[in-house]
């Protein structure tokens, strides 16, 4: 799994191989979520062909304030195909759901700095001790606790790799016509396009167009693919 540095030096980081899965774990609040950050890294597991499994962490702190909030996310990523489950460190929800799913092969634990990651694999397993860092009041973010990639064994089985904080995720390599492909949603229907190759933009006939005006695929995603198109051509 690789990634490009969103700085002008634009390097490729290689983040990890040999992966079954890429655990992504976001909170909505402290710190608030990026659905565009979030999109890239699924677009990214979508092309090296990683299981994604998305974790919608601090589930404890959202209340009935934010229970709109919630089930927008969950019709947003459930229903464009995605696994999501809703944790909490603190109460334990879902805690033995992500432990079953990790206890085969080698997970991935990606997010911001802050989602609580660290947390999620201590929750896992009581017995490890990876860093755990605190939110800035001042900005409502995390702090980078975890400096390199360390992975470690669950006393249920399998392993976790625990990641610094990402603030910045780019797209490797991907040309203007291939980036709708890993969004399942739009491949889903985008065969159903009048016109071969379409760019899901400006062209009569689009199914994927189609579909976002009928609610079929969510606004939030289809503008996460539009910032991927201008972030692709700024870039060439």
């Amino acid at each position: 799994m690789i990634r490009k540095s969103t700085n002008l030096s634009r390097k490729n980081h290689v983040i990890a191989a040999n992966l079954d899965r890429a655990v992504i774990a976001v909170s909505l609040l402290f710190p608030e979520i990026k659905l565009p950050f979030l999109d890239r890294i699924l677009v990214t597991c979508e092309v090296y062909g990683i299981r994604p499994v998305i974790v919608l962490n601090k589930i404890d702190l959202y209340g009935k304030l934010y229970a709109d909030d919630v089930e927008n996310f969950l019709r947003i990523y459930e229903g464009a195909g995605y696994t999501v489950i809703r944790t909490s460190c603190k109460t334990g929800e879902g805690i033995d759901e992500l432990r079953k799913l990790c206890s085969e092969g080698v997970s991935l634990f990606s997010g911001e700095s802050g989602v609580g990651k660290s947390s999620l694999i201590k929750a896992l397993d009581p017995g490890l001790d990876p860093k755990i860092g605190k939110i800035s009041a001042a900005h409502m973010q995390g702090k980078h606790t975890t400096s390199l990639y360390e992975m470690y064994p669950l006393a249920g089985g399998g392993f976790v790799v625990d990641s610094p904080g990402l603030r910045g995720f780019g797209l490797v390599d991907l040309e203007k016509e291939e980036i709708s492909k890993y969004f399942p949603e739009m491949l889903r229907v985008g065969q159903d396009c009048r016109f071969t190759p379409c760019t899901h933009t400006h062209e009569p006939g689009c199914a994927v167009k189609e579909a976002v005006d009928a609610g079929i695929i969510s606004p939030e995603r289809y503008n996460s693919y539009l910032g991927m198109l201008e972030e692709d051509t700024k870039f060439r």
